[in-house]
């Protein structure tokens, strides 16, 4: 089985967007994930979009300290392989800079839906939990692929421009909600940021999320055929402190 169906999963959340990517079974669940080098970049695959012309590109940089992420009017996902457990590991935590962003970007938008970097957390919510409607769609992608896809997402998002409310529904789902920051960003200025992913899911969904999620980074220029470049210093998932 190739590695786009090993991992395919995570982009579950889109179909109802594409009509066209299956799911695909899971690799092995993970109590965490830390990358703070990018040397061996063998766990993550680049994962093609439907209806998207070009890939993006992700790629070791500063002798592998850190990872070189570009779009030229293209988009897809690189991503981990393994699922991990976010009850286990629920605070999240990345430091990443942009030097080249996105143009005419509006992430309310359709036309406007790009960012030079995301971070995805996709959710793989258990069949018996899901709506009649989700279920029936998610089983039959469980007969051909052998796997249960995610059905909900949080997309963190770079962004200079500020966003009020500060999170919102997709212009493409409302089974994914988009996270700007606190404060917009800086063109070449290096940012750090810590979300906990279970009072997030909760406050924006309304309810306990599914433990097993997928990681994902995207650089996104295909709507507005951008050229832009990121890099992303690390990803951290952890236990919470104060649970301990």
């Amino acid at each position: 089985m190739t590695t786009r169906r090993r991992i395919g999963a995570v982009l579950g959340v889109f179909l109802a967007l594409s009509g066209s990517l299956p799911a695909q079974p899971v690799a092995q669940l993970s109590t965490q994930v830390g990358a703070d080098r990018f040397d061996d970049l063998s766990r993550w695959t680049n994962l093609e979009l439907p209806k998207v012309d070009a890939m993006s590109t992700y790629s070791a940089a500063d002798g592998g300290a850190t990872l070189r992420v570009r779009a030229d009017g293209s988009a897809s996902m690189f991503v981990l392989e393994h699922t991990v457990d976010v009850y286990r590991t629920p605070i999240f935590r990345w430091r990443w800079r942009v030097t080249r962003d996105a143009s005419g970007t509006n992430l309310l938008t359709k036309d406007g839906d790009d960012a030079a970097i995301r971070i995805y957390v996709s959710f793989v919510t258990p069949m018996e939990k899901r709506p009649v409607a989700r279920r029936l769609w998610a089983q039959m992608q469980e007969r051909v692929y052998g796997a249960v896809p995610p059905d909900s997402s949080l997309g963190f998002v770079w962004t200079a421009r500020r966003y009020t409310p500060r999170v919102f529904p997709s212009p493409f789902t409302d089974r994914q909600y988009v996270v700007t920051p606190v404060t917009p960003l800086r063109v070449g200025t290096w940012s750090e940021h810590t979300v906990d992913l279970l009072a997030t899911y909760r406050a924006h969904f309304g309810t306990d999320p599914p433990a097993e999620a997928y990681i994902a980074v995207m650089g996104d220029g295909d709507n507005t055929g951008s050229r832009t470049e990121a890099f992303l210093d690390y990803l951290w998932l952890e236990r919470d402190p104060d649970q301990e």
